[in-house]
């Protein structure tokens, strides 16, 4: 499994399952929401935004994520799930829509390191 640290770590490496190692964060998003699907098929709604902040700057996305998990934001964490370059996709019908970054999606672990 490839391990990314560096924003320079993620192109080509689209839809294949990878630990990415950074710094925990959740930025408050205010009165707007975002959902996403755990991978038990379950779906969080929140309007915290969790992500990881990698070595030497950029960041991958992780979506909504369990209010308990939170508690690890400013520690350094491996998270596995499959790489999104661009998440979400851009949907043509749709004006009002988050600019897609990276992401991870079907995360299966988020471990302190």
């Amino acid at each position: 499994m490839t391990t990314i640290t560096r924003s320079e770590e993620i192109a080509g490496k689209d839809d294949q399952i990878v630990r990415v190692v950074g710094v925990y964060a959740v930025e408050n998003l205010g009165r707007y929401r975002i959902v996403s699907e755990q991978i038990d098929g379950t779906r969080i709604q929140s309007n915290k935004l969790a992500y990881v902040e990698l070595e030497g700057g950029g960041t991958i996305r992780l979506g909504a994520r369990p209010d308990a998990e939170h508690e690890m934001a400013g520690k350094l964490v491996a998270v596995t799930g499959r790489l999104k370059e661009e998440w979400p996709p851009r949907q043509a019908e749709h004006v009002a829509q988050p600019n897609p970054a990276p992401a991870l999606i079907e995360i299966s672990a988020v471990e302190p390191r």
